[in-house]
């Protein structure tokens, strides 16, 4: 039985995040400014309770064995959840490094831009700063998905 519970704002973009693409649950709190990584571990705990998220264990070499817990707002493929997680990562990260500078940026993940030309990379991130713009498109490959081709 799903738990009830109140949603704050930081829910509601949480999950509004996790609607566009899975993370860890230390990537979560990165992103939305929980003081620890217990506080965010609670609370995405508590959305999975109420029947709002699903989570998968993911291990990563860095956590020495211990799964920390991936979350999703639909089922998470184990297939390709590293993958995943590591263009989340980029999200992450770029996201904190841009708090610290006066550039504006937008992050779009693969199925949020539609491309041409054979294309079709994992993010595409967009930075601008004064007059000055870029493209960027991110492709991440460490063999956990199929390799496909648009150009026949």
């Amino acid at each position: 039985m799903a738990v009830k519970i109140r949603l704050g704002e930081r829910d509601v973009d949480l999950l509004r995040e996790l609607k566009r693409w899975p993370m860890t649950t230390s990537q979560v709190g990165l992103l939305h400014g929980f003081p620890s990584s217990k506080k965010s571990a609670e609370r995405l705990c508590l959305l999975h309770r109420a029947g709002l998220l699903t989570r998968t264990p993911h291990f990563q070499a860095s956590n020495q064995g211990k799964a920390e817990f991936a979350y999703g707002r639909k089922r998470l493929d184990q297939r390709t959840l590293v993958h995943s997680i590591g263009i989340a990562e980029v999200r992450v990260q770029s996201a904190l490094w841009l708090r610290t500078t006066d550039w504006s940026w937008a992050f779009f993940y693969t199925h949020e831009v539609p491309t041409t030309g054979g294309i079709i990379p994992d993010a595409t991130l967009m930075l601008r700063r004064a007059e000055k713009a870029g493209l960027f498109f991110l492709e991440i490959d460490n063999g956990t998905e199929p390799v496909t081709s648009t150009l026949g």
